[in-house]
């Protein structure tokens, strides 16, 4: 039984109009062995949020026709409506094999393998969207995060130089190109690091600042690059504009209980540590705060911790939305050391 070309052009029409429902109306159990009544019918029911009556219908269009792209395409999408990732990857790449220039085929599989954070397999992934949709700026400031998640930071920097360029200001796309620019400068120098490139970080990150008001990231970071510079009064301002925006920022709490010690301003730095060792679930670092308020409670370790003078590099993850390269500084002796994002799973925003 074949469905009629004439319906079939009602349905596609009411699906074009947004009128999903009555699409199913018209086909639901009449599309007998029509491949595009099947894909029809499997796009009508993704739209009105029935992924896996989509999925049925879909994958009997696939029995039928093993090599349309459009239908893994969709497929795929409806295997990661029901977060059948693994399932949905394997369809787009099915659509990329049949149809090499599918864009939106290879635009959904770079976005869910970053979002994903398998970053290698999305580092190709989104150079090959980009190549196919060169006017996508979100898919180059996808690849920019996912390029410093994996240490790139030169290709990272190239990337969000581009979504400067092209998209104007942009606070994420700043934050970005500014914790590269740092980490490029800690990872080689003194000998081989671009000689601006703490000062072409540190402005990155005020721009940042300028741009997103209440994000408490781009402060952090500026603290960060500030330590670097071994500008430890610059360094404090930053961490407490970072907490008047998010006073339960863990790291900039730490960052500045750290700079209060050693420079023996004991009162204000013991407050922060215990509401550092009170907001952490690390046990580890839980032990150390408590052994450090323990110490300064006591009045013993007359002198200020000396081995926090070089902040590590930011090593913690960014959403795709806004990099926040969260950034382990050192710690000092007898503090505890910062916290930072995990990078094996899709990060969530800060």
């Amino acid at each position: 039984m074949r469905v009629g070309s004439e319906r079939l052009n009602r349905a596609e029409a009411a699906l074009a109009r947004g009128r999903a429902g009555e699409a199913i109306s018209m086909l639901d159990g009449n599309v007998g062995d029509s491949i595009r009544g099947s894909k029809l019918l499997g796009r009508a029911y993704l739209d009105v949020g029935d992924p896996e009556r989509a999925r049925e219908n879909l994958a009997r269009a696939l029995r039928i026709d093993p090599s349309d792209p459009e239908t893994y395409r969709i497929y795929g999408e409806a295997c990661e409506r029901d977060r059948f990732f693994d399932r949905a990857i394997d369809s787009y790449r099915r659509a990329l094999a049949v149809r090499h220039d599918d864009a939106d085929a290879a635009r959904r599989l770079a976005v869910l393998l970053a979002d994903l954070g398998r970053s290698a397999e999305a580092a190709e992934a989104l150079r090959e969207a980009a190549r196919l949709l060169p006017d996508d700026l979100e898919i180059r400031h996808r690849l920019g995060v996912v390029e410093l998640e994996r240490g790139r930071d030169e290709e990272a920097e190239s990337a969000f130089d581009l979504v400067l360029a092209r998209g104007g200001p942009s606070a994420p796309a700043f934050l970005g190109r500014g914790v590269a620019r740092a980490r490029r400068f800690v990872e080689s120098r003194p000998a081989s690091g671009p000689a601006d490139g703490l000062a072409s970080a540190e402005a990155d990150f005020l721009e940042a600042m300028r741009l997103a008001v209440d994000d408490p990231a781009p402060p952090y970071d500026l603290g960060w690059v500030r330590e670097l510079r071994a500008d430890r009064a610059g360094a404090e301002d930053a961490y407490r504009f970072a907490l008047e925006r998010d006073p339960n920022h863990l790291q900039a709490t730490l960052r500045l209980a750290v700079l209060l010690d050693e420079r023996r301003a004991l009162p204000e730095a013991l407050v922060l540590y215990r509401r550092a060792q009170a907001a952490t679930s690390d046990p580890r670092i839980k032990k150390a705060l408590a052994d450090r308020v323990l110490t300064l409670e006591r009045g013993g370790d007359p002198e200020a911790p000396t081995d926090s003078a070089s902040p590590g590099s930011p090593t913690g993850s960014a959403s795709p939305g806004s990099p926040t390269g969260s950034a382990p500084p050192g710690s000092p002796t007898g503090s505890a050391p910062s916290e930072s994002a995990p990078r094996d799973r899709p990060p969530s925003r800060e």
